[in-house]
């Protein structure tokens, strides 16, 4: 299919008229006012080059000469800066966005127009360049032209280097080196059209693979070329080989992305592909794998061959990786994609009342309630922890409302679980717990978490291989505590860990027993746990669940070491509890009622809404922070005030 609506070109603008610029801005020197070439770098390679900076005969003034009159191969380039990155700041620019440069040439002696580069980088790391940028001669090329290239500079770069490039087999002059700092529109991958050759693409393959760059013939006119032999591979990666950031051409993860290639084949049988690998940041995420079309026809007209693309939630950054076709020689052109659609948001406005209160403790609890007769009660919402909501909508405008403050108490069935009551016949043991093992648990008073007490697990072989234990063990019930069948407890301690050497373990356990003595399931351990070096840490078990025929649970920890001369090891614990929640209504709060409207809309995963509001449909205003979805439906509310209000959802 014949696609004659060409992406604006990044690359040098020759023989059409431009848009009207601003005041350019001079890379340092780029008039070359300073003599002997001041800030300008010169490197060659290979061939004979001979740099000159003439004081007189520029576009006016002083410019510079790069002389390849030996015609004997290499490279002869100029860099600015003295080859440092020259910051964005210092030019007027900023990254993310397409400028102008120009540079005024005149051939002094050959046939070749010398060329341009931008090279661009974070810090002294490039991440970057256009390529090498050879424009089309304006007239004979002997009289002083300006020339213009655009260039993209990349989300990631803080700085660039100006690079004008040698005329091979030429003497050139070269003179105004600037930019326009003037943002132009970019289009979606640079030169993704080829109208500018090889600039922007990374060629990869080897032997196997050439490349070349016909200035017409393609759909329509400059398009590439790679050309296999049958073995190896080929590719080009777009943007120099640099990653692409999604958010620089309007793409975001989650995105479903159809990329699209114009292919012909010019000789062989095998048409190429394309391939899109993905990024987070400089984290390599996985690729789409090589993604080889059929063939539309026989291959021999130039056709659109499309790939649909799900970018990956965390992605950032894409490579794009056009693929060469195997033993065959084909053309491309037109290398770009289509945008997902915009998300068409069902939108549901719901008016009502919105019931507001002000919490008095962010450790209790909310809940939110409404009556019709302010006398019988029903939950609006969920339970509200803290502040996390301090408001609820209610569609059914209820004549009552009051909200619920609810304060969780938690009643601790294990007895002296903070070891501060000594045991009446062994002071070194605490009350109503067990202290046994080869190494007896001792209470101490020297270190403690809270109180005046804690309780010492300590195990030491010495210079014996005889494996040692210490352990604590209560059966609540016997200890005088309750045990209520079906309530939910939660089990906690708190550890210090003193030392921990070969072959030491420590490890708690729960278990339910029946009115025999029979453990029953639901409990928790043998688990093993940590103390906190040097600092006191939390163990803790949520949600266990009492049997039906519990009557007592009893608790273990213990410290031992194994039959290892040396082995040893030591920790405190403090403040244990096997505690059940209790909620208790502390306070009815006094709420402020009025009228509202809520905004609701199914949304997808890993997308930002922006609520927004008008009085007049002209001028918008952002109703709080952007929502980030998890796939759910999200809402918000919004006072009814007069004027009256026009509400929309916008991605940002």
């Amino acid at each position: 299919m014949k696609n004659h609506c060409k992406l604006l070109v990044f690359g040098a603008l020759l023989g059409a008229a431009l848009p009207l610029f601003g005041a350019p801005n001079f890379v340092p020197n780029g008039d070359f006012s300073t003599t002997a070439g001041a800030t300008w770098l010169t490197a060659s390679g290979d061939g004979t080059f001979v740099f000159s900076f003439p004081e007189t005969g520029g576009n006016t003034g002083g410019h510079a000469v790069i002389d390849h009159s030996a015609n004997d191969g290499g490279f002869g380039i100029l860099i600015s800066n003295d080859g440092a990155p020259i910051p964005l700041a210092t030019l007027g620019l900023s990254a993310g966005e397409g400028y102008t440069f120009f540079q005024d040439m005149k051939i002094l002696s050959g046939t070749s127009i010398g060329g341009f580069k931008v090279d661009f980088f974070m810090g002294e790391t490039g991440v970057g360049s256009t390529g090498d940028i050879f424009p089309a001669l304006i007239g004979d090329g002997s009289t002083w032209e300006t020339y213009s290239f655009q260039a993209a500079i990349p989300f990631n770069a803080d700085g660039i280097k100006v690079v004008p490039l040698w005329g091979a087999g030429s003497s050139v002059g070269y003179d105004n080196i600037c930019v326009d700092p003037t943002p132009i529109p970019q289009p979606p991958l640079p030169n993704g059209d080829f109208e500018n050759g090889a600039a922007s693409w990374f060629e990869l393959g080897g032997p196997d693979t050439s490349f070349s760059y016909p200035a017409t013939g393609g759909n329509p006119d400059g398009y590439g070329v790679m050309t296999n032999n049958g073995n190896g591979f080929g590719i080009w990666v777009a943007n120099a080989g640099a990653p692409i950031l999604l958010e620089s051409i309007g793409l975001s993860g989650c995105d479903l992305v159809t990329f699209t290639l114009d292919m012909t084949i010019l000789s062989g049988t095998e048409i190429g592909g394309l391939k899109i690998e993905f990024l987070e940041g400089a984290t390599f995420l996985g690729d789409t794998g090589d993604m080889r079309p059929a063939l539309i026809g026989d291959g021999t007209t130039w056709e659109t061959y499309s790939f649909e693309v799900l970018i990956p939630p965390t992605a950032d950054n894409i490579k794009v990786v056009p693929l060469w076709g195997p033993g065959s020689s084909v053309g491309y052109d037109n290398v770009s994609f289509i945008p997902p659609a915009p998300q068409e948001l069902d939108i549901d406005i719901k008016t009502g009342k919105i019931v507001g209160w002000s919490p008095s403790n962010l450790e209790n609890s909310y809940q939110p309630q409404e009556s019709a007769d302010n006398s019988t009660w029903s939950d609006l919402g969920p339970l509200i922890v803290g502040d996390t909501a301090t408001s609820v909508f209610d569609a059914s405008c209820s004549p009552f409302y009051r909200v619920q403050e609810i304060a969780t108490v938690l009643n601790d069935v294990a007895v002296n679980g903070d070891f501060e009551i000594p045991d009446e016949f062994d002071p070194l043991c605490p009350a109503s717990w067990q202290c046994i093992g080869t190494q007896l648990p001792t209470r101490i008073t020297s270190d403690k978490r809270s109180g005046d007490a804690s309780l010492q697990l300590k195990v030491d072989n010495g210079m014996t291989t005889d494996a040692n234990q210490a352990e604590i063990q209560q059966n609540v019930t016997a200890a005088g505590g309750t045990i209520t069948p079906g309530a939910t407890y939660r089990f906690s301690f708190w550890a210090k860990q003193i030392s921990s050497g070969i072959s030491y373990v420590q490890q708690f356990r729960v278990q339910w027993l029946d009115d025999i003595g029979a453990p029953l399931g639901g409990g928790v351990g043998f688990n093993n746990f940590a103390g906190g070096n040097g600092v006191w840490l939390e163990t803790f078990v949520d949600d266990l669940v009492a049997p039906a025929n519990a009557d007592t649970a009893l608790i273990q920890i213990f410290a031992a070491t194994g039959a290892v001369e040396g082995g040893l090891g030591e920790v405190l614990i403090d403040d244990l509890t096997l505690a059940v929640a209790t909620d208790n209504v502390v306070n009815t709060l006094t709420t402020t009622v009025g009228d509202a409207v809520q905004v609701c809309w199914e949304s997808m995963a890993g997308k930002s809404y922006q609520p927004q509001c008008s009085t007049d449909l002209q001028s918008f205003t952002n109703l709080g922070p952007a929502l980030l979805s998890d796939g759910s439906d999200l809402s918000f509310i919004d006072a009814v005030t007069p004027p009256a209000k026009f509400y929309r959802v916008e991605l940002p």
